[in-house]
């Protein structure tokens, strides 16, 4: 009876350790993905800046130009979403552009605003393909 009670318990930490396997690599599949679309809802926000500035003909242009970052972000986004390792690097790239060309490197709240995130990302993205999808 000992022994059958053991392999039970064997038995059901293995299956314990099986299912906290599956959803941390749930949890690591889905947060960079989960997290990018959240950042670009957010940073889309600062792209209707442009309806108070400008009129018609010129207004497509503005809003055009003030969602290149987002376009950006969401190509970058289609292709982690398939290939997280090219996605990962693609979204560091973007976050020295983000850090160099809004010059977010000044100050420290519009990097943790801006660029951050981005990095954030990035890491994430890379740690779920060379970490644990590997293993």
């Amino acid at each position: 009876m000992g022994g059958l009670l053991r392999t039970t318990k064997v038995y059901i930490w293995a299956g314990l350790i099986d299912f906290m396997d599956v959803w941390l690599k749930n949890i690591f599949t889905w947060t960079p993905r989960i997290l990018s679309i959240i950042f670009i809802a957010f940073i889309s926000v600062f792209a209707l800046d442009v309806f108070g500035a400008y009129v018609f003909p010129e207004l497509l242009l503005a809003l055009f130009i003030h969602l290149i970052p987002i376009f950006a972000l969401i190509a970058t986004t289609i292709i982690a979403w398939k290939w997280e390792n090219i996605g990962g690097f693609l979204f560091f790239g973007l976050a020295l552009a983000f850090t160099f060309y809004f010059e977010t490197y000044n100050q420290l709240l519009p990097f943790f605003v801006i660029s951050f995130p981005v990095f954030l990302i990035s890491g994430l993205f890379l740690l779920n393909y060379y970490v644990v999808q590997r293993n």
